[in-house]
């Protein structure tokens, strides 16, 4: 197996249904899998939001915020 350069990350997950844990493989200067781990339990804690509870605003700038409920309670972002 090739690796991609140093700036690709890329996560790998051998998932078994029933099973309570599983192999994960990570690579590059992000930890993708751990980033979806962040935001699963945000998903979580805000109770489980619908796709329809979330919203976007964009500035005339090009700036975008990505919300919850209302603009003023802004996604945080992974990283």
């Amino acid at each position: 197996m090739t690796r991609p350069d140093d700036r690709r990350s890329w996560a790998s997950i051998d998932y078994v249904p029933g099973e309570t844990s599983f192999e994960v493989d990570q690579y590059g200067p992000r930890r993708l899998w751990d980033e979806v781990g962040t935001a699963y339990s945000w998903w979580l804690e805000n109770g489980r939001p619908e796709r329809d509870e979330f919203g976007l605003t964009v500035t005339k700038t090009g700036g975008q915020q990505v919300w919850l409920r209302t603009p003023g309670t802004p996604v945080p972002t992974v990283r």
